[in-house]
């Protein structure tokens, strides 16, 4: 007799405990928020932020996420024109991907057009409310333009969310500053 060439199915019994469901994109991200929130020092925190940032740049688009990465390629050589086409288009490719207009806001912010950064931010916050890069990036905006309480407020935020950011915590500190003044 020969061996079967297809293997008979696994009991019930075998099945149990093996059938795990893929975890998405948002459970990933609460739980390294939910990390990121409780690391503790710099060092943990900025590699947890750097997975969050990861899984950010993912859109689920293979169309989008190459244009996303030529953009990022664009953007590092300076070439806002070229960066400009590919943001635009990836926007209307996946408008609910909140780094898509995150990216945006960045390139607009650098060209100094402040009111298109501001818009762009306000659609990450609505898509991606913990996006500690649009609430700082806001809170530079603001500042840009004489709203340093707002701007403090802000960077509160951001910096609740990414706690041990030296960055943040320096900005915010001389925000303090600015708008509380020095205790005596």
């Amino acid at each position: 007799m020969t061996a079967p060439l297809v293997a008979p199915p696994p009991k019930a019994d075998d099945q149990a405990g093996k059938s795990v469901a893929p975890v998405s994109q948002a459970d990933r991200l609460d739980d390294l928020f939910q990390r990121l929130a409780h690391a503790e020092d710099s060092e943990q925190a900025s590699g947890i932020a750097l997975l969050i940032q990861h899984l950010w740049l993912q859109s689920g688009s293979d169309t989008a996420d190459l244009l996303m990465a030529r953009a990022v390629v664009a953007l590092g050589k300076n070439d806002s024109d070229l960066a400009t086409k590919l943001l635009d288009k990836i926007v209307v490719i996946d408008p609910g991907w909140a780094e898509v207009w995150n990216k945006r806001a960045t390139l607009r912010f650098l060209n100094g057009d402040d009111v298109g950064a501001m818009d762009d931010v306000a659609h990450v916050l609505v898509l991606e409310p913990r996006h500690f890069g649009a609430l700082s990036g806001m809170s530079f905006i603001l500042q840009r333009n004489g709203m340093k309480k707002e701007a403090l407020a802000l960077m509160r935020k951001a910096a609740s969310i990414y706690p041990h950011n030296t960055e943040l915590e320096k900005v915010k500190s001389q925000l303090e500053l600015e708008v509380e003044g020095r205790d005596i």
